[in-house]
């Protein structure tokens, strides 16, 4: 499923060095823009990604 963010969401992302667990959907911050295959705090699963990441992988879009 495609997560649906507005800009300010995404630049606060961005600027937080967040992301999203790609399994339970939990927000991570404090990672690199590009991270791949984090652990999730919330889940234990190898499924975080930075919000740049998930961008360039079409899991986000930017609703204007």
């Amino acid at each position: 499923m495609v997560k649906q963010l507005s800009e300010e969401e995404y630049e606060s992302l961005t600027e937080e060095y967040g992301g999203y667990c790609r399994t339970c959907g939990e927000e991570v911050t404090g990672m690199e823009p590009d991270a791949r295959n984090y652990e999730c705090p919330s889940c234990g699963s190898s499924q975080v990604f930075g919000i740049e990441e998930l961008l360039i992988m079409g899991e986000v879009e930017i609703r204007g």
